[in-house]
């Protein structure tokens, strides 16, 4: 679903960047072409290293076993600053996304 997210993202960047400029009254450029494509540069990115995660083994006793486990967390909560809004909020949500939270 990442790689569709992102896909969406660079297929309606000019809309994406009225809207961010609309609400945060930043310049059109910098919207059109940083916010919006790295957005969906950072889904992209956290999308192709969903296949970099498995399960490790942990250096444990002679007879003992122990696999280190990656699990969703949950909900999970982000603080975003103005002056980059949907690019950082991105920056927070795609790793997030990325590991089922």
């Amino acid at each position: 679903m990442l790689p569709k997210l992102a896909g969406l993202i660079r297929e309606n960047v000019a809309e994406l960047a009225l809207l961010a400029t609309l609400d945060m009254g930043k310049p059109i450029g910098d919207s059109s072409t940083i916010d919006a494509p790295g957005s969906a540069h950072f889904f992209q990115g956290h999308a192709e290293a969903i296949d970099r995660l498995y399960d490790e083994v942990a250096p444990t006793g002679g007879r003992d076993l122990a696999l280190i486990r990656r699990a969703p967390l949950g909900v999970i909560g982000a603080v975003v600053p103005w002056n980059f809004p949907l690019d950082m909020a991105t920056r927070k949500r795609a790793p997030a996304l990325a590991m089922g939270n």
